[in-house]
């Protein structure tokens, strides 16, 4: 008979799986919209490994509140596309209004060329298509918070 030893654990513990790494005075803070929670948690666990702040909204009204709370905290909004609420190309002109130049991160499962005709003039605004590979989450997050520098 078979038994695993004592120190291991029963199950997988899915917070530890992705931990979250300390937060530092000095990384940038990103806000996520998305609504779907596997989503939002994939790319907060990214960003995380990878020392940001992260906060998370899943509608258009909540991404509003928390930008009017925290809008100087806020370094960058990665913003899903397809919200409950509001479509994300809406929502991407009311964040314009209340925070002028704030970069946006499109994130979407959909074809992003007709975004890219849209809003590719605009400056700090970027895409990651849906299925993505966190290094091209994290290499996109760098430029556009880098090009709003």
């Amino acid at each position: 008979m078979f038994a695993p030893p004592a120190d291991l654990p029963r199950r997988m513990d899915t917070d530890s799986a992705c931990p979250a790494a300390p937060a530092s005075a000095d990384r940038d803070t990103i806000l996520i919209v998305e609504d779907e929670d596997h989503v939002a948690a994939l790319i907060a666990c990214i960003l995380e490994r990878a020392h940001y702040r992260v906060r998370r909204a899943t509608h258009g009204a909540e991404c509003a509140r928390l930008l009017e709370e925290n809008e100087a905290g806020i370094a960058l909004v990665l913003l899903d596309c397809t919200l409950p609420d509001v479509d994300g190309r809406v929502l991407f002109h009311e964040l314009r209004h209340l925070a002028p130049g704030l970069p946006v991160i499109f994130v979407t499962g959909r074809d992003v060329s007709p975004l890219r005709v849209a809003f590719g003039a605009e400056h700090r605004v970027g895409f990651v298509p849906k299925p993505f590979f966190p290094a091209a989450v994290l290499k996109q997050v760098r430029e556009t918070i880098g090009a709003s520098a």
